[in-house]
């Protein structure tokens, strides 16, 4: 099969799937050292976290967008955005996998009630999810629990090492 052939069959393959590169906008919302995190069951029943966040849409900066999902998800407003960096990961899945494109941005929440509380309702679409504060140290070591996107910590440990650089 030459190259061109192989280049061919991926375009066909992916015109013919519903697999495309999916461009997130996520925020972290620190509490301490207790991050902000939505719970959720990967396509085998395994429980993952994640920072409150969604879909870019066109025409919309990542920075823009991760304020928007989060009022969506929380009806909270964010303040103080700023950019930590961009992840991406890949991860198998029912439908044959993601490949996401995740920009990851901090920012602090207006109202008080969200530093105050410790579960909150996130609602995405028609589904409710459950966002809870949980400490860094639940996703490092053995047996760790699972955080996404992959690198998160080490992204939030060269903003810390940043920020105590200034």
């Amino acid at each position: 099969m030459t190259e061109h052939s192989i280049a061919e069959n991926r375009v066909t393959d992916n015109r013919t799937t519903s697999h495309r590169i999916k461009v997130k906008a996520r925020l972290v919302v620190r509490r301490g050292n207790q991050l902000l995190v939505e719970s959720r069951l990967d396509d085998d029943g395994r429980p993952f976290y994640r920072p409150i966040g969604g879909n870019v849409e066109f025409g919309e900066t990542s920075r823009d967008a991760a304020a928007r999902e989060f009022y969506e998800e929380l009806q909270m407003h964010v303040d103080d955005l700023h950019y930590l960096g961009c992840l991406e990961e890949m991860y198998p899945s029912t439908d044959g996998g993601h490949h996401e494109v995740c920009f990851v941005y901090e920012g602090t929440v207006r109202e008080q009630e969200l530093y105050d509380g410790e579960a909150f309702t996130v609602v995405e679409d028609v589904r409710r999810y459950t966002a809870t504060w949980k400490n860094v140290s639940d996703f490092q070591g053995d047996g760790a629990e699972t955080l996404r996107p992959g690198n998160l910590l080490s992204l939030l440990s060269i903003d810390d090492a940043c920020r105590k650089g200034d």
